[in-house]
């Protein structure tokens, strides 16, 4: 089911994982053991990247990392992310997200079910009209989240769904050949803000009013308890 997005695990089913972030894309995009992929990332590099000296092998990297995610979803949707360097931190990113009802969200997820897992984790969902985990009314969904689910929401013209931007100096570049061990990995840090822009995000650390993201729905202490 497409809660946002929906992710396989290709040696069982869609959603056959133990972590929390996994059922939730699963219940958010679609699965490719049932249904064709036709889920696009478009990137886009900018200067910063274009004019390091390891471009090549920086954007071979990400394009790796891209396409991971273009063999797993398949919800029809096209995801345009510009990337970017940065001096400081490791990697951070910026997406666009709508605050609206929960009600509203949870209608287009319930259409968007198409399989046996996604009726299960909409049986642990509240009906509305506030949300089953602080009780608000709303809830805060990415613009990917949105597209994924069936509501057409798209960017200001001529911005992208989101900026991603990776401090490579402290990076290794390519998984191929050896690593340093004092440096993070590329893929990975990409793999986290793609994750992020696509919506894996939650209101957390803000106080427990505060509206939700849709992987807090899904974020449990123990089997049948929720924690926020």
């Amino acid at each position: 089911m497409n809660l946002g997005f929906t992710a396989v695990d290709r040696r069982k089913d869609c959603i056959r994982r133990a972590l929390v972030f996994l059922a939730f894309f699963a219940t958010i995009f679609a699965c490719n053991a049932t249904y064709a992929s036709s889920f696009v990332i478009v990137p886009t590099y900018d200067s910063t990247i274009i004019s390091d000296s390891n471009a090549a092998t920086i954007e071979a990297t990400i394009n790796s990392t891209i396409g991971v995610y273009e063999a797993t979803f398949t919800d029809p949707i096209t995801v345009n992310i510009t990337f970017q360097e940065m001096n400081s931190g490791l990697g951070q990113s910026s997406t666009s997200f709508d605050t609206i009802l929960y009600s509203s969200y949870l209608t287009a997820l319930t259409a968007d079910a198409k399989s046996s897992n996604d009726a299960v984790a909409l049986a642990h969902l509240g009906a509305g009209p506030n949300n089953p985990v602080n009780n608000n009314p709303n809830i805060n969904v990415t613009l990917p989240n949105l597209r994924a689910v069936g509501i057409i929401e798209n960017p200001l013209p001529g911005r992208p769904d989101g900026k991603i931007g990776l401090n490579t100096s402290i990076m290794n570049l390519s998984r191929a050949g050896q690593q340093d061990s004092n440096k993070y990995d590329l893929m990975a840090v990409v793999s986290h803000e793609i994750n992020e822009v696509l919506g894996l995000g939650s209101a957390l650390p803000t106080p427990p009013s505060r509206t939700i993201f849709p992987e807090d729905l899904f974020r449990y202490d123990s089997n049948g308890v929720r924690t926020f």
